[in-house]
């Protein structure tokens, strides 16, 4: 098992919020609806998507049909820190 790294913890706090803030963006009710299907698909939480942002894509498109408008809203809050790698392989996933 690996133990996490503060970058890492920081990074997983980074993405987290920022999914929240595109969520809650559109309405309470979409965050809602995400976080259940989350869970109820994949047995995970938002903050489970750092690691597994195909999560988080597939409940993006299985609610939304297209999840471009979120998507864009992440890659605009989290665009300074994608020299991180962790964190541009996320925007990379969530953009395919």
């Amino acid at each position: 098992m690996r133990l996490e790294s503060e970058d890492d913890k920081l990074e997983r706090i980074l993405v987290y919020v920022n999914i929240e803030k595109a969520l809650f963006g559109i309405g309470n009710v979409d965050y809602e609806k995400v976080v259940e299907t989350l869970y109820r698909q994949y047995n995970c939480c938002l903050e489970d998507c750092y690691e597994h942002p195909e999560h988080l894509k597939r409940v993006l498109n299985y609610i939304y049909g297209d999840a471009h408008v979120l998507t864009e809203s992440l890659k605009t809050g989290l665009r300074e820190f994608t020299r991180d790698s962790s964190i541009a392989r996320f925007l990379e996933i969530m953009d395919k």
